[in-house]
């Protein structure tokens, strides 16, 4: 068996005929010559993902996502502590609502009724 590993060309015991390592070489990556093609490695990627294949640009591309996955980690942060704020705004207003004396609760069904009676003659629907 051939020791051809993802594109390293094989030498030593158990290597094989070169013609048939050359195969293996070039489809795991390899150039043939012992060598990996990065190049061919990321070519696939390009393709699909429109990147540049250059470790200087792909350097870049990884920056740029780490940065952009830290700007959506502080947003998600931002909108938890507001719906905290929010949820906490508005148990407050029930607590507030719940202790209204029994008279009040009066108050509330006639001004519903008065709402949905205003919304009626408006032609809309509550």
């Amino acid at each position: 068996m051939p020791n051809v590993i993802n594109g390293v060309h094989g030498e030593g015991e158990g290597a094989h005929g070169a013609e048939h390592e050359h195969e293996l070489d070039e489809v795991n990556g390899g150039d043939g010559e012992g060598r990996v093609c990065f190049d061919s490695l990321l070519a696939p990627l390009d393709e699909v993902n429109g990147f540049c294949r250059s470790p200087g640009e792909l350097k870049k591309v990884l920056t740029a996502l780490r940065e952009y996955c830290a700007q959506k980690e502080e947003t998600c942060r931002l909108l938890r502590r507001q719906h905290t704020e929010d949820r906490e705004v508005i148990d407050r207003q029930q607590r507030d609502l719940d202790g209204l004396p029994e008279e009040c609760e009066g108050l509330r069904s006639d001004n519903y009724r008065l709402q949905r009676h205003l919304l009626d003659l408006l032609g809309r629907k509550p």
